[in-house]
């Protein structure tokens, strides 16, 4: 089945709160950066997605 959901793998996630949650009533820009990110994979091919 090519859109099974039903198994659901975590290949890689990196988060960082950038701004408290609200409402944006303006444009605004956030600055970030991810420094010394390890990538332990250096691509990924599914049925449905080429990383």
């Amino acid at each position: 089945m090519l859109n099974d959901r039903s198994t659901v793998h975590e290949f890689i996630n990196l988060s960082k709160l950038l701004a408290f949650p609200g409402e944006l009533n303006e444009s605004t820009s956030i600055d970030f950066h991810f420094p010394n990110v390890e990538k332990p994979y250096e691509s990924y091919i599914g049925v449905n997605v080429k990383l």
